[in-house]
């Protein structure tokens, strides 16, 4: 492994992690060989169409994202590459986060290694790598996948929170919702979209009437918090929360009733007083949920203002 000063990491044989700056460099890029690239955002387009065999990961680094929909295509795509000879690079602004959580699914989907000597071995090539605290959760029930229990608990930068238990099914409800919520057919394709549904669908219906009914107000508010803004991936997520409420409600009548009266019922709670300070939007963000789940009870935008 090597690092050639500001220009990409060579991660694994045949494999460099780079940022937008290296992206946009054909003359490093012809110099390093390069003949694939994964572009690791949703943003930034690709420069050299004409020049590479591109592939993009549409993914926004924030901790609410969700990369495991894409990690099998990114292993695929790596790997075929590599099976014709090719040197691939992945990117993404600054070659910290995104990019880097899908090099360290790939070397632990190749070379069988976990999470932690995955990530020390990038870090000594490529020191600034910290992939969000999102990203790097997915990596560990990546070992949960592969393993059958999470190997990698410590902590492995400064905001990463460390292993997170979900061994309880309010957890594991509320971490798979919000999965399903940060995909969506337009970004992860209508394959990984039926994935995700079936995984919320296969904890939900192991619950309790009471335990979803505490679940509830937790997604609410981490779903209008992710996606309290105006954009297409803040409209998609919300739309997507009232997508799974719905399939969920269809379990049996009992889950219909529980999500009916807390969509109704949460603008009164205390929580919501609250959660209104720092989320103004949030009364027509209820407003939306409620015209899928509730829609004959109509939410007065007011009525927790004293």
């Amino acid at each position: 492994m090597m690092n050639d000063d500001d220009g990409p990491g060579l991660v694994a044989e045949n494999l460099w992690v780079g940022d937008i700056l290296n992206a946009k460099n054909l003359n490093l890029l012809n110099r390093l060989k390069i003949t694939h690239i994964i572009n690791a955002t949703a943003e930034e387009k690709m420069y050299y169409p004409d020049n590479f065999i591109y592939l993009r990961i549409p993914l926004y680094d924030r901790a609410s994202e969700r990369a495991t929909p894409f990690f099998d295509q990114a292993i695929d795509f790596i790997t075929s590459a590599h099976a014709d000879g090719g040197l691939v690079m992945i990117h993404c602004a600054e070659g910290v986060s995104r990019s880097v959580t899908l090099a360290l699914a790939y070397r632990m989907h190749k070379d069988d290694i976990p999470l932690s000597q995955a990530f020390w071995q990038m870090k000594s090539v490529r020191p600034e790598i910290e992939p969000n605290p999102g990203f790097l959760q997915e990596l560990r029930e990546l070992e949960r996948v592969k393993w059958g229990h999470v190997v990698t608990k410590e902590k492995l930068t400064q905001y990463d929170y460390g292993f997170v238990e979900l061994d309880s099914p309010l957890l594991q409800l509320r971490y798979r919702v919000e999965t399903y919520c940060a995909g969506g057919s337009y970004h992860v394709g209508m394959r990984q979209v039926e994935v995700q549904r079936n995984a919320v669908l296969e904890v939900a219906r192991n619950m309790e009437l009471s335990e979803l009914e505490s679940a509830l107000p937790s997604i609410i508010f981490k779903n209008f918090h992710d996606f309290g803004g105006n954009t297409r991936r803040d409209i998609e997520g919300r739309a997507n929360l009232a997508c799974i409420l719905e399939d969920v409600s269809i379990i049996n009548v009992g889950f219909a009733n529980v999500i009916r009266n807390v969509v109704v019922t949460i603008g009164s709670s205390e929580e919501w007083k609250e959660f209104l300070v720092d989320h103004p939007r949030a009364p027509d963000m209820i407003q939306e949920l409620k015209s899928v789940i509730a829609p004959g009870f109509q939410y007065d935008r007011y009525e927790t203002e004293e």
